[in-house]
Parts: C-alpha cells; sequence; structure tokens
C-alpha cells in the first residue's frame, strides 16, 4: 500500500502567529511570503535550545520534534503554506 499524503493549506496575515500541533516529519512548504517557524525546544543539559527558521517563498522545511509548532508571517507581505504529511 503506498503512502497517502495529507496536507492543508495555511494563509496568515502580516504579523499572524499560529499554533500548530506536527509529528515529524511533517513536511512545511512556503508559497510565498516569509515564514518564521518556531519547533518545539530541545533539551540539553537543563537548557532549552529553541529550533528556528524563517523561510522565504519557494522554500521548505521538515518539522523534527512532534509537538506544537509556532507559525508566523514575518514581514508585510501574507504567508501561504501548506503543511504535509505522508501516512
Amino acid at each position: 500500500m503506498s503512502p497517502v499524503d495529507t496536507s492543508i493549506s495555511v494563509r496568515l496575515r502580516p504579523g499572524e502567529v499560529r499554533l500548530h500541533p506536527l509529528q515529524s516529519g511533517t513536511r512545511v512548504q512556503v508559497l510565498c511570503g516569509y515564514l518564521h517557524l518556531v519547533e518545539p525546544s530541545q533539551w540539553i543539559g537543563g537548557h532549552a535550545i529553541p529550533q528556528e527558521a524563517r523561510l522565504p517563498g519557494g522554500s521548505g522545511h521538515t518539522v523534527r520534534r512532534t509537538g506544537w509548532v509556532q507559525l508566523r508571517a514575518d514581514g508585510p507581505n501574507e504567508v501561504h503554506c501548506t503543511l504535509s504529511r505522508a501516512h
């Protein structure tokens, strides 16, 4: 049986922030705008190390850790992106 792709579209207004519960392996593809993505922190030696990325339109990112992921529209334009996970 081949994997089934489950994806949702997300549109963020300038400055808008949303939290999404995502599984590791979820692919975030930015279609336009700049997206600031913050994954769940990684704990190293008792310190929380944030995992962040600023993604321009046309780029993508694979989520490394399951948990709440913050998506923020960075810049003066809307952000359009897709979140997809193969099952």
